[in-house]
């Protein structure tokens, strides 16, 4: 019975250790699990900021996409009608520019035609209402006259391989214009995009 007293302390000495052991090391792997918790947080937030970084990112690129050709043609609007009177190709508002040399090489304007080709140009209003343009009977020669929006794309452009070169009439329009037309003239309008402002400048160019 004496002998077997040590071997029951031993036991329970065991045990207890063994149970102290368990506790260390449950805690361990609780100071574990907490710290990859953490860290998964820390992961997961700097994955959601980079996120937002990159959207950030393209939506100004997106941004700088879309508005930059309306502010080159405002820049050159601004330049080419800053005047009272037609000279070269610049002219007021509504009234035609006739280059009758190439650009010179000074001629910083913005959005400016091709330095090789003779130009006649005009900016229209068409917030208000639209502007009736005529072209006369141009006797099989070729000629172009596209149009242009805020955006610089070309959206409509009667000439001889388009429309022929017999007399003919057509009325450029702004966003959201209704009215009714003589039957002799097309309607020619940029409707397809949404512009920020009604307030959009139309250049046709011959």
């Amino acid at each position: 019975m004496r002998i077997g007293i040590p071997s029951v302390a031993m036991t329970i000495f065991v045990a207890a250790t063994l149970a102290s052991c368990g506790k260390q090391e449950e805690a361990r792997v609780e100071k574990a699990e907490a710290r990859a918790e953490k860290a998964a947080e820390a992961d997961a937030k700097a994955v959601e900021a980079a996120a937002k970084e990159v959207e950030a990112r393209e939506t100004a690129i997106d941004a700088y996409i879309y508005a930059y050709p309306l502010v080159t043609m405002e820049i050159t609007r601004r330049v080419s009608t800053n005047l009272e009177q037609p000279k070269g190709w610049h002219a007021p508002m509504g009234q035609f520019g006739r280059a009758r040399n190439y650009p010179a090489v000074d001629d910083h304007t913005v959005t400016a035609p091709n330095a090789d080709t003779l130009y006649t140009t005009a900016w229209l209003d068409v917030s208000k209402e639209p502007w009736i343009v005529s072209i006369p009977d141009m006797k099989g020669r070729f000629f172009l006259f596209p149009m242009l929006d805020g955006w610089t794309d070309v959206f409509q452009d009667p000439g001889k391989r388009t429309t022929g070169t017999k007399a003919q009439k057509f009325a450029i329009t702004g966003p959201g214009w209704s009215g009714t037309l003589p039957k002799e003239v097309a309607e020619y309008a940029r409707l397809e995009l949404a512009a920020p402002s009604a307030r959009e400048p139309i250049e046709p160019m011959v």
